[in-house]
């Protein structure tokens, strides 16, 4: 110790180190913890919006005259785009199966069960609706239980009762 320097010079400095540093902990952790509460939000919203986005992606990829449907398949409603590429006629079915949605992609006449698609993201509900002239209402809530939902309107002209008539 210093001649003439009191306890209270001594004593000073450590508890103003003392309340920064904790002031400082205190910072970083309340950082940590909204950091922590964005990322699982933000990831929560991508996955409903990932599969919604997946599935309006598709159907533009197949956005012709009566290419796109929802039909049963197997007890399950299922969006189902036709396509034909000359030579076979093959039908991709997305739907809910055991907690994800699925892609399955056979040929027209064949038959297949629920189990033979692919997982493409989890989810709790997937519902596929046709809502009449070309609009498709989706609704999804993803395994987190964040519900999303889009429309979708099918570009081309006509249906599939309309082709066939012609």
């Amino acid at each position: 110790m210093k001649k003439g320097a009191s306890l209270a010079q001594i004593i000073f400095p450590i508890v103003l180190f003392a309340f920064f540093a904790t002031a400082a902990i205190l910072v970083i952790l309340f950082g940590a913890r909204v950091y922590q509460s964005t990322v699982e939000k933000s990831g929560d919203n991508y996955n409903a919006r990932t599969l919604l986005s997946y599935v309006t992606q598709k159907i533009r990829q197949n956005d012709e005259a009566g290419s796109v449907s929802v039909e049963d398949f197997d007890g399950t409603d299922a969006l189902v785009l036709r396509n034909d590429d000359g030579s076979d006629a093959y039908r991709t079915l997305i739907y809910l199966y055991n907690g994800q949605v699925c892609e399955l992609t056979v040929l027209d006449d064949t038959t297949a069960e629920l189990s033979a698609g692919t997982g493409i993201i989890g989810a709790q509900q997937f519902v596929p609706e046709e809502t009449g002239d070309g609009i498709f209402h989706f609704m999804c809530v993803d395994a987190g239980g964040k519900k999303a939902e889009t429309v979708v309107a099918v570009r081309s002209a006509g249906s599939a009762d309309e082709e066939a008539s012609s």
